[in-house]
């Protein structure tokens, strides 16, 4: 269970430690099923992400206005310091839906797999790390095998209707590095403050988007309702985890670097794969999904560098 140290900030101790990273490793591992399931039944991206923001932002105010725990208000200062992360925040929720939309979970995760190395060339670019070693490497060639294979089994994948998953793995890499830099480095937020802050800054380019590509007039034209419990369902669902996954995302990054959260977020799709398996038939074949298994493996060999010499020797 969660406590009531972490419920208000952060944790206090490895076991609350290791609880959050429990709690992260649920959320992540049932996020892309639970979105891919809410963009079947509710074809409108969109709207569906104004969905979660709101619910996003009601929890944390809603429990603020009770007194059960503190939510940093709005502050010019605070909201442009805070601009960056929702720019790549929102920008990496809007590629996955329209990578869901046109892909299998299977091959979206294909594309996840490979974050930790391109995170790993980020450190060393943006973060003073060393380049990664032959184990770091290995891994490269393993994941990189897996995904050429993966490609080579599932015949109906084609690049074209990769596009929005190429945009989604670019997103992803910039969302690893610059959300570790906001937290670090950023507006002095609560953890709480600053899922209220990304969801309430990113609700306003999702109800843009929503009214310019005609999603709400279409919504309002068409047979889906959101009154239907086959619809309610997998919104809710996609909207209750994406809650969850906002704040735990935020506290455990506050508590490992970069690299180390991007590995939890890649190793733990195991259980995704698991999971979307088990549930319907949008997924890849035994030997796709062998493939895929090989690359999440592959990712997780990843062995963090240590920092260059001239960032940690005195002057």
């Amino acid at each position: 269970a969660i406590s009531t140290d972490m419920v208000h900030d952060v944790p206090t101790s490895r076991a609350n430690l290791l609880s959050v990273v429990a709690f992260y490793c649920f959320c992540s591992a049932t996020m892309l099923v639970a979105n891919k399931a809410a963009v079947v039944a509710f074809p409108y991206p969109n709207l569906l992400l104004c969905c979660q923001f709101i619910v996003s932002i009601a929890v944390p105010k809603g429990l603020g206005m009770m007194g059960y725990l503190k939510v940093d208000a709005l502050q010019t200062k605070k909201v442009l310091g805070f601009l960056k992360a929702v720019a790549v925040f929102f920008a990496t929720l809007f590629t996955s839906m329209l990578a869901l939309r046109d892909l299998n979970v299977d091959t979206v995760i294909v594309f996840r797999s490979s974050l930790p190395l391109a995170v790993a060339l980020g450190d060393f670019v943006f973060m003073q790390r060393e380049l990664p070693g032959p184990r770091t490497w290995a891994a490269l060639a393993l994941t990189l095998g897996g995904a050429v294979v993966f490609a080579n089994v599932e015949s109906e994948l084609h690049i074209a209707n990769c596009f929005w998953a190429f945009c989604y793995w670019a997103c992803m890499v910039a969302d690893q590095l610059v959300l570790k830099h906001v937290v670090s480095k950023g507006p002095d937020l609560t953890t709480w403050g600053r899922v209220y802050y990304q969801n309430t800054l990113s609700l306003v380019p999702a109800i843009f988007l929503a009214l310019y590509q005609g999603e709400f007039s279409n919504y309002m034209a068409g047979p889906v309702a959101l009154t239907d419990r086959r619809v309610l369902l997998p919104v809710g669902l996609s909207c209750a985890v994406g809650c969850g996954i906002s704040f735990a995302g935020f506290l455990l990054r506050k508590h490992v670097s970069a690299l180390t959260f991007t590995v939890i977020g890649v190793t733990n799709k195991v259980a995704t794969v698991l999971i979307n398996v088990l549930l319907w038939d949008y997924h890849a074949s035994a030997a796709g999904t062998m493939a895929l298994l090989v690359c999440i493996g592959g990712a997780s060999m990843y062995k963090q560098p240590p920092r260059k010499r001239s960032s940690v020797l005195p002057k």
